[in-house]
């Protein structure tokens, strides 16, 4: 099923171990455009680069692939697979979700805090 799709670059901004989010972003080209952010939460495996020049998102039910060798699904947390980019990368995760805003590549994320990213630093 086809979730979102966006002609423009995105980069992967940030991702952290121990809360095992993804954060990809695509800034403002022009004072028109919008910055978007796209976050995967609750990762448990990934295999993407780190440029992408266009980001479709496709989903598929966990139960319609084989996990790759060596990733078990948590109980409790019910996983979907991310497709990106008809399989140029993959995401399994709990949930995918974005936003756009009027901010600059570099500003803070529409996130809730993250550790690490401009203008989101958590004590």
């Amino acid at each position: 099923m086809m979730l979102a799709s966006w002609e423009r670059n995105f980069k992967v901004w940030h991702y952290t171990f121990s809360w095992s989010r993804l954060l990809l972003r695509s800034g403002r080209r022009n004072e028109d455009e919008t910055r978007v952010e796209v976050l995967f939460s609750n990762v448990i495996y990934l295999q993407i680069p780190m440029v992408l020049s266009r980001l479709e998102i496709s989903e598929t039910p966990l139960s319609e692939i084989d996990l790759p060798e060596g990733v078990s699904e948590e109980p409790g947390r019910p996983c979907k697979v991310f497709h990106l980019n008809q399989g140029a990368g993959t995401v399994i995760a709990t949930h995918c979700e974005w936003r756009e805003d009027n901010e600059f590549l570099d500003g803070p994320t529409s996130f809730s805090p993250m550790r690490g990213v401009p203008g989101n630093e958590v004590d």
